[in-house]
């Protein structure tokens, strides 16, 4: 689910989808538009772990190879 807002005008499910009549066409083409995806709590929390937003690292895994360049 999408919802477009743009120009403190909302253009979503809560009105049928339909424009407000106090937009004029002026309004509208100025209006800049963003869209906004609508996600659940566990891709939420999945996207907060993986962007380490809100999370503190509790434990850390360094996995090391040999750069074998270093000895030539």
């Amino acid at each position: 689910m999408r919802s477009l807002y743009g120009d403190g005008h909302n253009i979503g499910p809560e009105n049928g989808n339909a424009l407000s009549s106090r937009m004029t066409h002026g309004s509208i083409c100025n209006a800049v538009t963003t869209f906004i995806t609508l996600i659940d709590g566990n891709q939420f929390a999945d996207l907060m772990v993986r962007y380490s937003v809100g999370c503190l690292d509790e434990e850390i895994l360094y996995i090391k190879k040999i750069d074998a360049s270093f000895f030539s």
